[in-house]
Parts: C-alpha cells; structure tokens; sequence
C-alpha cells in the first residue's frame, strides 16, 4: 500500500489490505452481510453482574437486566432493540455511574392533593410507558402516592425508583450523575375531575427528572474506559445513551480512530436527542462527520437509551436486507409514540432545516411518529461553514462500507503469497502486453492490478446497483503499489 493511504507511511513494513474511503458524492444500492451492534452504556452501581468494561453478547431481556441492573441503561437498551430486531446481534460494553464525592441523582416530585369523593384514576406516562393509579371514594392523596410507588416498583424496566412521603412522590435517576438531567420525561395525561383528587408532577403536569450531579469519578471518565476496552472489536453499529456533548465527542474520536485505513475496522456511531433542537445544531455541526448519525424528537417521552436503541436495531434490521435503505418516512412501528408535547411537533420547514444541519428527526402527528429520512452529522465543508450535504444522506456512508468490505475481502484471497512489480515497458513507453503474459502467477503489476480493480467494481453496477456512474469509476481504478520499496513489494 502506497503512502497514500492515511495513516501508513513508507515505513510501515507488516503485510496487510487496508482501503481508505473518501466520501463525495454518489451512492445507489448495496447487498446484504451481518452487521454487529454494540452499545456503551451505564450499568447500575449494585445489583448488577456484569463487569465493567467487558463486551456482553446479549441473547434476552433478562440477560440484560441480570448483568447491568433492573432499569440500567443496558437493561432499556437491550428491551428495545430485541422487540425492535430480534434477530440482530449485539453487544453492550457497560460501565458504573458517576460516584464519589458530591455525586446527586435526578429527581422529580409528583405531589397528590386531596381525599377522593369518587371512584376515579390518574393516567401517567413515564418515559413513554403508561402508568396508571386508581382511587375510590376516601383514598387519600398518601394512599395514591403509596399506589404510585407500587406501581412503579412493578415496572422494573423503568429507570426511575419513587418514594412517597405524605402523599408528595420522590422521582428519582437509578443511576446518578449529570447524564441523568433533563432525559427522562414524565406526564400526567389525565386524571378523573370532580372526585376531589389532584396531582402534579414538576408543579405543573410534565416534567424532567433534573438535579443530578458528576461525582469525583466523572461518567466522562468511564466512558473513556470503556471505550478503550472496545478498540479492537468488530462491531459497526455503536450506539450510546448518553446525553452529554463531551461523550459524544469522545464516541466520534472513537469512531474516526477505528475506522482508519490501518484499522480496518469502520463503523459509525449513533446517539439521541430529546431537548432543544440550537443545543443538538451545535453539537452536530462541531461533529461535522460522516460517520456520526443522531434521531431527534424534541420533547420525547422515551428517554434516549430507549431511542437511540430503537434508531440502531431499526438500521441494523434494513441494512441487513439493503445497505442502501434510506428510511424515508420510515415508521417507528409504534415503538417511538407521537410526542404527547403537540406544540414541539416539527414543522416540514424544521425537518428540512434539521437534515441540512446533519440531524435525522423523528417526526410526530396524530396517528403515528416516523423518522423523516436517515441522514449523518456532516453537513458542512471541512472548515465547517459552508454548506455542503455531499455526505449528509448516511446510505451514502453505509453503501461505501459494504463496497469497501468486499473489497479488502476479495484482495485478501485473490492476492495472498504475491508480490508487486513495475509495469514492464516497451521502448516507446507503453505497457508490455508479451511481458506481463510471461509473468509468474504470484507476480502482479500496477496494469494487472487495474483490471482487477475494473472487475471488482464492475460487479457492483449490476443488481442491485451498489454504485452509479460507472464510467466514472472505471476510469479512475488507483493502483495503490508501492514500486520503490522492495521490502514491501516481494
């Protein structure tokens, strides 16, 4: 491989097959191949199994919630993405909470008021699962909060726990920390009037668990370990639950350090997003990256370690058919549920302004929620101002993968034990046709190499169409051999 390639200098004697993707435009259809998932995310700090730091091939729910806690985020994660694709594989590389010093957890309080006159009930979503607490004539607003714990304590998947006190419920993060703030939503979507019951929830009727706190063993710390514990895994899909614009960019570093040439090793990484849609702009856009890819619903009742795992199971499960599946429109199939926030539903000029600035919305109406079409974080040219959404469409991302995977594939058992010459030349400084006839068959050169390169390529223009413009690219096959070292080339 020639210097060209990023990453592997003149010096760089191992032998491998390394190809470097460089992402402009274009971009049709591709076959299928399996694609693993792996997630990076918290576990609980007791009562979970699993060690920190370790990739866990997750086979069931109860797996998941043995390993990493009843209501971790590995717990939620796992939920999701099995009812989503159960047929995919994927991992999840857990690792501790915040703690230490200073460490808080989120809370919230649901207070209840009154003694009921009625039979009646209080319908609550909790992170978009629907809770309901009933009340008859003379229940107290102590007894409804004790129902309320009950209720909650049942639902064991839930990432909250609540303590009730007088009838005022405590809402509080299983896991503590900042990452906790501002994620998980709770609503009161109704409640039976004149049986002399009410209840709040944040002093209104929804709210975000806030107030979490970094101890001295920050998440971002932990993050970075596990991640490091990964770096030599296969896995294309890696997905995150976190929230926090220091994480993310650490998972973008991740990503990019993986999928150099000498690596090999290209995936792309996934978060979600449920706040303001300025703060999502401004991490995208510092992200700029092709292999970076988010879903947005502003004011979404499931937390992001629910979405970002229905968002990687429900690639994972179309680009295992079709790596060039856009996901135009695509249906959360009643997985993500319309946003209960009407006023935060996104008009078409919001989701058209989104994708230009690298985010994929998940767009709510009265009947259902849909990812608007898939679309990657680069949005902009590389000094990231100028618009530029060449390699915005993340099929793009995912068609190019597939092509360079069989390529490095089909160069290892078409080239193994070779070694690379100079074209021979004739006198008049054309290509030798009688010389290269007379090679060894372990003896290649740069117009060998050519033909092989054509070939290949050639084979994606055909059903299903992997790539477009085959002129183009028939004309442009890149010899990469190193002539004028010796050490490499035999």
């Amino acid at each position: 491989m020639a210097d060209a390639i990023t990453g592997i200098g003149s010096s760089f004697r191992a032998p491998l097959t390394a190809l470097e993707l460089i992402f402009g435009q274009g971009g049709s259809n591709a076959p299928a191949g399996d694609r693993f998932a792996n997630y990076v995310c918290k576990m609980l700090s007791s009562g979970a199994a699993a060690d920190a730091n370790k990739r866990y091939k997750i086979t069931s729910e109860l797996q998941a919630a043995q390993l990493f806690g009843y209501g971790s985020e590995g717990h939620r994660i796992a939920r999701m993405h099995i009812k989503v694709w159960p047929g995919g594989t994927f991992y999840i590389t857990p690792h501790l909470p915040s703690s230490g010093s200073g460490v808080d957890s989120a809370t919230l309080a649901v207070a209840w008021t009154g003694t009921a006159t009625g039979k009646g009930e209080a319908v609550f979503d909790f992170m978009g699962e629907e809770i309901v607490v009933g009340f008859n004539t003379g229940t107290t607003a102590t007894q409804c909060g004790d129902t309320l714990d009950a209720k909650i304590a049942a639902a064991r998947f839930l990432p909250v726990t609540s303590t009730n006190t007088t009838g005022t419920n405590a809402i509080d993060a299983k896991m503590a920390g900042a990452s906790q703030n501002s994620v998980h939503r709770v609503t009161l979507k109704s409640i039976s009037s004149g049986k002399g019951m009410a209840v709040t929830v944040a002093g209104g009727t929804t709210g975000l668990l806030t107030g979490g706190v970094e101890g001295a063993t920050t998440e971002l710390s932990l993050f970075q370990a596990a991640l490091s514990a990964i770096t030599s895994a296969n896995d294309y899909y890696l997905g995150m639950a976190a929230n926090v614009t220091s994480m993310i960019t650490e998972m973008s570093t991740h990503v990019s350090n993986r999928s150099l040439p000498l690596e090999g090793l290209r995936c792309r990484g996934f978060f979600s997003w449920t706040g303001a849609y300025a703060a999502l702009v401004t991490i995208a856009n510092g992200l700029n990256y092709e292999r970076m890819q988010n879903s947005w619903q502003r004011n979404g009742d499931r937390s992001p370690d629910e979405q970002v795992a229905w968002l990687v199971a429900s690639v994972q499960r179309e680009e295992q058919s079709s790596k060039r599946f856009s996901f135009r429109q695509y249906s959360t199939r009643g997985f993500i549920k319309p946003a209960l926030d009407v006023s935060a539903w996104p008009t078409i000029t919001e989701v058209n302004d989104a994708m230009n600035e690298g985010i994929t919305t998940i767009v709510s109406n009265e009947t259902t929620a849909y990812m608007a079409v898939a679309v990657t974080t680069s949005s902009k040219d590389s000094t990231g101002t100028v618009q530029d959404t060449r390699k915005n469409l993340a099929m793009r991302v995912s068609i190019m993968d597939e092509v360079g995977a069989v390529l490095v594939q089909n160069h290892k058992l078409d080239f193994a034990n070779h070694y690379q010459v100079a074209d021979p030349l004739n006198p008049d400084g054309t290509i030798n046709l009688n010389a290269i006839n007379d090679f060894d068959p372990l003896v290649t050169c740069p117009f060998l190499f050519k033909g092989w390169v054509r070939d290949q390529l050639g084979r994606f223009f055909d059903a299903p169409q992997l790539l477009q413009n085959e002129a183009e690219w028939q004309g442009n096959p890149f010899p990469f051999l190193h002539f004028r070292d010796d050490s490499r080339n035999k």
